[in-house]
C-alpha cells in the first residue's frame, strides 16, 4: 500500500509542475519493441519476442528547449514456450500498467528531442499450463532513454516517431524460486503530439 500512496504523490507532483509550465503538450503513442528477459529461466522456456504499448503523455514546456513528460502506459508480453522436464506447452502473459516522467531537451530546431525517463509499473504475471495456472502482481521500475523524432512541418508537424532503449525490474516470489520479470527493450514508436 505504501509503494501505491509514494505512487499517486509522485504523480501529483509532477502533474503540478507541468502544470506550472509556460505550454502544455498532449501526446497519444503506439510503441513496438523487442524485449529480453533478463531472467535466464524465462529466456529458456518463452525466449524473447515482441512487446506492444500504448502511452498517454502530458509535457510541460520549460523554457525554449526543455520540457517535462508525465505519462502513464500498458504493455503486453505475450509468448508460447515448452516446459524444461516435462516439455509440455506453457503460455506466458506478461501486463504492464506504469506511470513516469522523462525529461526531454530540444536539440535541433523542434525536430530532434533526446530523453531520459523513469518510472513505476505494477506487473501482472500470468503462466498457464497442464500442469498449474499462476498469477501473480507486483511493483517494479523502468529506466528509458532515446529520442522523439518530428520530422514534418505544417499539418504534419504533430506526427511523432520514437527510438527508445528500455530496462526494467520486478522481482517477484514464487513457491521455488524468484523471479525477475524485468529486463531490456530495444524499439520504435508512432503517435502525437499537439
Amino acid at each position: 500500500m505504501k509503494k501505491w500512496l509514494f505512487s499517486l504523490y509522485m504523480v501529483i507532483i509532477l502533474l503540478l509542475f507541468c502544470s506550472l509550465a509556460e505550454a502544455q503538450n498532449l501526446k497519444f503513442e503506439y510503441r513496438s519493441g523487442y524485449f529480453s528477459p533478463q531472467e535466464s529461466l524465462i529466456k529458456k522456456v518463452y525466449d524473447k519476442g515482441w512487446i506492444y504499448s500504448f502511452e498517454f503523455g502530458l509535457t510541460g514546456n520549460f523554457g525554449k528547449n526543455h520540457g517535462l513528460e508525465v505519462y502513464a502506459l500498458g504493455k503486453s508480453f505475450s509468448r508460447n514456450g515448452e516446459l524444461t522436464y516435462t516439455k509440455e506447452n506453457t503460455d506466458l502473459e506478461i501486463l504492464t500498467w506504469g506511470i513516469g516522467a522523462r525529461y526531454k531537451i530540444d536539440v535541433y530546431h523542434q525536430i530532434i528531442f533526446p530523453y531520459v525517463g523513469m518510472g513505476l509499473n505494477y506487473k501482472r504475471f500470468k503462466e498457464t499450463n497442464d500442469l498449474a495456472k499462476t498469477t501473480k502482481y507486483e511493483i517494479g521500475y523502468e529506466f528509458q532513454g532515446g529520442v522523439y523524432l518530428r520530422p514534418f512541418k505544417g499539418i504534419l508537424k504533430v506526427l511523432l516517431f520514437d527510438l527508445y532503449l528500455n530496462y526494467g525490474s520486478c522481482p517477484m516470489k514464487f513457491d521455488q524460486r524468484d523471479l525477475d520479470i524485468g529486463g531490456w527493450t530495444a524499439g520504435i514508436g508512432f503517435g502525437f503530439e499537439y
